[in-house]
């Protein structure tokens, strides 16, 4: 195990859930309930130390390059992730992320096009000439 990740369980093991959440707001940190790499102890974590973390309710483990290592996660970090999991600290919420709307179907999209001409320009022009001249 790093140093890094040591160094991350060791802040973190002597503090309570509160507290841990009151580290959050004040570094203005958010995250999504029910997810474990973006939930806001993760989201910093990542901040502070280098690598990806991923937080469960029984193992830490931060990915850094090709390596993984894992840490069983202390009981206060496990309590904040299912008191945070569980709307307990709704003021860390972020935003839901961007609902991309569906993309148009081209089918009804042709509908309203306006109809494809039959003949080139130049032809059309020449035609409607002649029937200008051929009006009785």
């Amino acid at each position: 195990m790093s140093d890094q990740l040591k160094s991350a369980i060791a802040f973190l093991r002597d503090k309570s859930p509160q507290e841990i959440a009151d580290l959050l707001r004040a570094t203005h940190v958010t995250g999504r309930p029910g997810t474990v790499s973006i939930c806001p102890l993760a989201n910093y974590l990542r901040s502070v130390y280098h690598g990806r973390f991923v937080i469960g309710r029984k193992h830490v483990y931060r990915v850094s390059g090709t390596k993984i290592e894992k840490h069983a996660t202390p009981k206060c970090v496990a309590d904040f992730i299912r008191t945070f999991d569980l709307s307990g600290f709704s003021d860390m919420l972020a935003p839901p992320p961007r609902v991309l709307g569906k993309t148009r179907d081209r089918r009804k999209a042709d509908r309203h096009k306006k109809p494809q001409r039959k003949y080139p320009r130049h032809v059309n022009h020449l035609m409607d000439s002649a029937d200008r001249y051929n009006k009785p």
